[in-house]
């Protein structure tokens, strides 16, 4: 038992000094670490620039479009700050980032807010691409339903599926980055916008809402039945509702229609 507690208590000193922003205590890591060939420092320190580089290296990986807009020296200083209040949950790496939208639209900068809010659209890119697909709606489906059926039918969004609605037009600034026509430390232009983000088969979409169009996909999205979304539609062109239903299915935004 006594070993046991040993363990425990070198485990728990070597994971501080690894989240340590400041090297190990020379006398302590002699007392503590094996050194061989190299100082007990030293061995210390590999482990603690190797964790915090691999971390750096997964929120690069999920983050490119923010790397981008903030520079590579800055957004590694950002994410290693993160990275002292927010050791990983789990063994796995593939959601360490969730936190890093909230985490940036705490900070007191002046681009801490288009930078969450394009955070918030990466992230929702790497949950669509990791989320299970699972069915998919059947337009043809929509064609069955009795008049009687539209007051009761919900539809059921894809697990992949996010809407986001943002103060910045970050689809337009992600795409743009896409493209390669946005310069580095240029930042969304302010403007409300609305994107969701799904996926369907290997393709992940990002289809730009109309401000009209916002609430009726976010009424569907919540269960509201098919007539009553419609009716609390305000959007004023029947062809443009038309088209952007046939989009959103296409794209693969619901896994089908339930009747209740």
């Amino acid at each position: 038992m006594n070993g046991q507690h040993e363990l425990a208590g070198l485990q728990r000193w070597l994971f501080e000094r690894v989240l340590d922003a400041a090297p190990a205590d020379a006398e302590a890591a002699a007392a503590l670490v094996v050194s061989g060939h190299l100082p007990a420092t030293d061995r210390v320190e590999v482990y603690r620039h190797g964790y915090a580089a691999r971390l750096v290296e997964c929120l690069e990986d999920d983050y490119p479009a923010l790397q981008h807009a903030l520079g590579a020296g800055p957004f590694e200083a950002l994410c290693r700050s993160f990275i002292q209040g927010h050791p990983p949950p789990s063994p796995s790496l593939n959601y360490y980032g969730a936190p890093l939208a909230q985490f940036i639209a705490a900070r007191p900068e002046r681009w801490s807010q288009p930078a969450s809010e394009l955070a918030q659209l990466e992230w929702a890119l790497v949950e669509a691409i990791h989320a299970e697909e699972g069915e998919r709606l059947d337009s043809a489906a929509l064609g069955r339903l009795s008049p009687e059926d539209w007051s009761r039918a919900r539809l059921v969004p894809s697990p992949t599926l996010r809407l986001l609605g943002t103060r910045h037009a970050v689809a337009d600034h992600y795409q743009a980055f896409q493209e390669g026509s946005v310069a580095s430390e240029h930042w969304p232009s302010p403007g409300e916008s609305a994107v969701a983000v799904c996926r369907r088969e290997a393709d992940v979409w990002r289809v730009r809402i109309p401000t009209a169009l916002t609430p009726l996909l976010s009424s569907l999205i919540s269960g509201t039945p098919l007539l009553t979304a419609l009716e609390g539609c305000t959007a004023s062109d029947p062809e443009e509702l038309q088209r952007a239903f046939q989009d959103w299915v296409a794209c693969g935004m619901f896994s089908g229609v339930r009747v209740e």
